[in-house]
C-alpha cells in the first residue's frame, strides 16, 4: 500500500471513532431524562392515587387509633354498654324484690287478721286451734320478710300490694257477719281458697325471682302453707259431715 492510501485509511478510522463517541454522548441525556421521568412520582403521590405512565395507585384509608387519653377515660363503648346493662338489670332486680316483699307482707297480714278473727268467733275447738296456728306461723313469716327487706335495703311501701290488701278486707267483712257453725264452715272454706291461691302465687314468684335469699325463704315457707291448706281441707270435710254437724264442738 502506498503512503497516500495508508493516510486515507487512518483518517477514515479516526472519523468513525469520533462519530461513535458523539452518538453515545447524544444518547446518554435521553436515557437520563427517561430515568428522571420515572422517578418523579414520589411514594406520597402514589398513595394519593397519582397516575404515572398509565399505572394507578389506589389511596388506602387508615383507621383511627384510640389515643391514650381515651383509654384512660374508659372510652371502650362495648365495656360501657355492658356496665350499663348490668346497672339497669340490678335496678330492675331490686324493684322486683321490693314488689315481691310488699305482696308477701300483705298476704301475711291478711292471714294474721284471719287467724285472730277465727280465735275470737270460731265455735269449734279445732277451728280455734287452727286459727291460732295461722296467726303464729304468719307472724313468724312476716317478721322474716321484714328482715329480708331490711337486709337488702328495701322499704316496704305501705301503699303497695293494694290488690292483696283489698281482698283481705273483703274477706274480713264477709266473716264478721257470721256466727257459730256458719262462721266455722265459712272460715275454713275461705282458708282453703286463700291458701291455694297463695301457694300458686308464691310458686310463680319463686320461678321468676332473681333473689337467692327470697327463693330460699320461699322454699322454707311453701311447705308450711301447704300444711295449712291440708289442715283446712281436713276441717272442711269434717265440718261438712252429718256426724260432726249438731255435735257440740267441745
Amino acid at each position: 500500500m502506498n503512503r497516500i492510501g495508508l493516510g486515507l485509511t487512518v483518517a477514515a478510522g479516526l472519523v468513525l471513532a469520533a462519530g461513535g463517541r458523539a452518538g453515545a454522548a447524544d444518547r446518554q441525556p435521553l436515557a437520563m431524562e427517561s430515568q428522571t421521568d420515572v422517578q418523579q412520582d414520589s411514594p406520597q403521590q402514589r398513595s394519593q392515587g397519582a397516575t404515572t405512565r398509565g399505572t394507578s395507585y389506589p389511596q388506602t384509608a387508615q383507621q383511627p387509633f384510640a389515643n391514650e387519653q381515651d383509654v384512660a377515660n374508659g372510652m371502650d363503648h362495648g365495656t360501657d354498654a355492658k356496665h350499663t346493662r348490668v346497672a339497669v338489670g340490678a335496678k330492675g332486680d331490686q324493684a322486683s324484690l321490693a314488689s315481691d316483699l310488699a305482696k308477701l307482707d300483705a298476704l301475711n297480714a291478711n292471714e294474721i287478721q284471719a287467724g285472730q278473727l277465727g280465735q275470737q268467733h270460731a265455735l269449734d275447738h279445732e277451728v280455734k286451734t287452727y286459727a291460732a296456728t295461722l296467726e303464729q306461723d304468719h307472724q313468724k313469716a312476716d317478721q322474716e320478710v321484714r328482715d329480708l327487706a331490711q337486709r337488702h335495703g328495701v322499704a316496704l311501701d305501705p301503699h303497695a300490694a293494694s290488690a292483696q290488701k283489698k281482698e283481705g278486707m273483703e274477706h274480713m267483712k264477709t266473716l264478721e257477719g257470721k256466727t257459730g257453725g256458719d262462721f266455722d264452715r265459712s272460715f275454713v272454706k275461705m282458708m282453703v281458697k286463700d291458701h291455694q291461691k297463695t301457694i300458686d302465687e308464691l310458686g310463680r314468684m319463686r320461678a321468676q325471682t332473681q333473689s337467692e335469699d327470697l327463693r330460699a325463704w320461699l322454699d322454707r315457707t311453701l311447705p308450711v302453707l301447704q300444711g295449712h291448706l291440708s289442715t283446712a281441707n281436713d276441717l272442711n270435710h269434717e265440718l261438712a259431715s252429718p256426724m260432726r254437724q249438731g255435735r257440740h264442738p267441745y
